[in-house]
This record gives C-alpha cells, structure tokens and sequence, in this order.
C-alpha cells in the first residue's frame, strides 16, 4: 500500500523500492494475492523509470493473478497504471484501449474514474482528437467536483491547462487551474502541487 500511495505521488523510485521489498516477502511468506499487488505496483514503476517492457509483463502477470482470485478491487486502478505503461512506450492505440477497459470493467468504481478520464483525454489529444479530449477533462473535473477530489481535479486542470497552451488556449483553463490550487492548503512539498505552482507562473497567473 505505501507503494501504491508513491505512484500516485508521483515517485516511481521509492514505489519501486517499496513494491520490490513487499514481493520478497509475499513470496517468502506465500502470501499470492498480495504478491500480484506487489507485482503491479513495481511493474508501473518500472515501466515509468524506463524499463517499459517488463514493467507492462509484470502489471499483465499480477493483474492476471488478482483476476485468478476472483478479486476485482481496483481493478480500474491496474488497468489504469497499465495504460500509463503503454503510453511510456508509445503505444497510444493499445493505452487507449487500456483505459477504455479501466472505465468498462467496473464501471460502478468511481474512485479513480477521474483519473481514467485525464489519461484518456490526454491520450486522444496525442491522436488529433482534440473534442473527445477535451470533452473527457471536462467531465473528469466535474466528477472530481462532485466527489470533492481536489487532487484529481486539480491533476486534470494541469493537464488540460498545458495541452490548451500548447494550442494557445491558454486562458481556457487558467482561473480554473487557479481557484483548485488556492483551495489547498497542505501538501505545497508534493509534485502536483509544485508542479501547479510552476505552471500557474508560466502562465501568467
């Protein structure tokens, strides 16, 4: 679980470090369901330090293991991490097709639907299709309202915010990019929050 909680904070390294010492003893100790989290966890955070290949066989084998179990808590969250895997290695079609899943397989886990959303919208904006993506964010930052996800919201306006000043949309998303970020008021030392911070200045605000 710390190691779940690092890839979402945005340090693969340390999630790593964590998902590799969980596995040592999850096999050690013949604990399979918690070997194939473990398993995920380190396949997402490989694929993001560089090892994209190995890190999408080790989130297909500890996915395959929970499913095995009859166990599908979360499973959005690992087909989600495992589309993230493909798009490190360019594999858009098939990272769509991931996330696509993440959404379908159960749709009634609204946690990391937010999440699903932004990388959708991000993943279509890379085919051209700039309506559906940004139709996606739209939606993703108004569950996140509804469900009072700062942090989801907050990482969609990002992402929105830097694909529309790439076009020189640039103002589209601002204030709302702005007003999230003034709500915290903890948590200025984590990634999203200074990547925000960063972003919010090169835009002007």
């Amino acid at each position: 679980m710390a190691a779940t909680l690092h890839l979402i904070l945005r340090d693969p390294q340390e999630a790593g470090d964590l998902a590799t010492s969980s596995l040592q003893l999850c096999d050690k100790h013949k604990f399979p369901q918690f070997a194939a989290l473990s398993r995920i966890a380190l396949g997402r955070a490989r694929a993001e330090l560089g090892d994209v290949h190995e890190g999408i066989e080790l989130i297909r084998e500890g996915a395959a293991e929970t499913l095995a179990t009859r166990n599908r808590n979360a499973i959005s969250v690992y087909l989600h991490w495992l589309s993230e895997a493909q798009m490190f290695g360019g594999k858009i079609s098939e990272a769509i097709e991931s996330v696509n899943k993440a959404m379908n397989e159960e749709p009634t886990q609204l946690y990391f639907r937010p999440e699903n959303l932004r990388l959708r919208a991000g993943l279509r904006f890379k085919r051209g299709d700039i309506e559906l993506a940004d139709a996606d964010f739209d939606e993703s930052i108004a569950l996140a309202r509804r469900m009072g996800a700062k942090a989801w919201e907050l990482r969609t306006a990002m992402s929105q915010a830097r694909l529309l000043a790439a076009q020189g949309r640039p103002d589209q998303t601002l204030a709302i990019l702005a007003d999230i970020y003034n709500c915290f008021t903890e948590g200025f030392d984590t990634a999203d929050l200074k990547d925000a911070k960063q972003l919010l200045e090169q835009l002007g605000a």
